[in-house]
């Protein structure tokens, strides 16, 4: 657009606006006002409030309720957690000066495919094929399309494939 239009076309938005703020005083006293009426509330009553001993007993078991509701703390050795990669402290390794740390074992499938007679995978940047042992002591015993099976010891753990983007792929299945 050319700057001579400029102007014209700033003075047109100018008249326009001024009289849209004339008209629309004028316009919006013809409206009609329906007004809403709330019905009255009605007094709920005399509450009675219990007496101390029974707010106090009401305080006691405030406190005793995450016990109520998860129940009581169980032994942590009682749980397996080996295929995680934690390994509990033996009596002597303390003293030994191990760290007392569990070790984190995550993979990142990022491919799998296969074929009618063999079957791959890509997990953490390498590729493997089905039935390989990984370096942490896992084994790779079925690969389907969009997810891998790794078995640790007596444990199994589907691992879902995961695209470039950080997605986990949706299994149609």
């Amino acid at each position: 657009m050319k700057r001579k239009y400029h102007s014209a076309i700033g003075l047109f938005w100018l008249v326009a606006a001024a009289i849209g703020a004339i008209l629309y005083p004028a316009l919006s006293s013809r409206k009609v006002v329906i007004r809403h009426e709330l019905p009255l509330i009605r007094p709920v009553g005399d509450i009675r409030v219990p007496a101390p001993d029974v707010l106090a007993r009401i305080d006691s078991l405030d406190r005793e309720l995450p016990v109520l509701v998860s129940g009581p703390r169980r032994r942590s050795d009682a749980v397996d957690l080996s295929m995680l990669g934690y390994r509990p402290m033996t009596a002597g390794s303390h003293a030994a000066g191990q760290a007392n740390e569990p070790v984190q074992v995550k993979h990142k499938v990022t491919m799998a495919f296969y074929s009618p007679t063999r079957r791959f995978c890509v997990i953490d940047g390498q590729l493997y094929p089905e039935g390989a042992s990984l370096p942490e002591g896992g084994r790779i015993t079925r690969i389907e399309s969009k997810r891998v099976l790794l078995v640790r010891g007596k444990y199994r753990q589907w691992i879902d494939v995961v695209s470039p983007m950080g997605e986990v792929v949706k299994n149609d299945s």
